[in-house]
């Protein structure tokens, strides 16, 4: 997935869908091409599970604590709090017991 790509145009890829309650917020998303969100979306030629993996590896060293439960909506959930590891702003979001916080660096 690194540097080239070919099917240009970027897009928001949900890392947990919204179909399975993944939130509509910035530590659920990542860029990609529109080819590679269609794999994601699809499953095409294989590829799923490996970029799955790669985008999960990649929040968890941006979002130290991430996990998939703490991006899927859950109406009686435990309140969780990440920090973003060198964020340019300061946010913070409270959704339903999860609170999100970026912190300058």
């Amino acid at each position: 997935m690194e540097n080239a790509c070919r099917y240009g145009g970027l897009q928001i890829m949900h890392v947990v869908p919204r179909s399975q309650l993944g939130l509509g917020i910035e530590q659920n998303g990542v860029l990609g091409c529109i080819g590679h969100h269609g794999m994601m979306d699809n499953g095409n030629r294989g590829l799923r599970g490996e970029m799955q993996t790669m985008i999960e590896d990649y929040m968890q060293d941006l979002y130290p604590g991430w996990s998939r439960e703490a991006v899927t909506y859950s109406k009686f959930g435990e309140k969780q709090v990440l920090k973003a590891s060198g964020g340019s702003r300061d946010t913070l979001d409270s959704m339903d017991g999860i609170s999100f916080l970026e912190e300058n660096t």
